[in-house]
């Protein structure tokens, strides 16, 4: 349980800084020189950084969610209720494997998105 709280707080973290290193600016058009650089690095549109990063914000609610539950979930038991015994060694795993395959997804499929919508409507011959 310990391993799980410690991962998804380095996640959450993690998934912070790289939100506010890239899209610092996120409403204006033109990035900053440091973004720019970052996204030249990297190989990538701002687009897709934003779909990315907020890939990974709605992973980092449902995370937060999954530990929500689980505290609910102790708290419970330790008030004497034995039928959420299951649900704090089950619910956990189910939650967080859930959220971390659902981010993944969606970051992998960010590029695709993007392009779509920027090209939406060309035909790629």
């Amino acid at each position: 349980m310990v391993r799980f709280i410690r991962f998804t707080a380095c996640f959450i973290v993690l998934a912070f800084a790289l939100s506010f290193t890239l899209c610092a600016n996120a409403g204006e058009k033109k990035a900053s020189p440091f973004q720019e650089m970052v996204l030249k690095l990297m190989g990538m549109s701002q687009k897709t950084v934003e779909k990315e990063v907020n890939a990974v914000g709605r992973g980092i609610k449902k995370g937060a969610d999954v530990v929500v539950e689980e505290a609910k979930d102790l708290g419970k038991l330790a008030t004497g209720d034995k039928s959420k015994a299951k649900d704090v060694l089950v619910k956990p795993v189910m939650g967080a494997t859930e959220a971390v395959g659902k981010t993944t997804h969606d970051v992998i499929n960010a590029p695709i998105e993007a392009g779509e919508e920027t090209y939406k409507g060309e035909s790629v011959k």
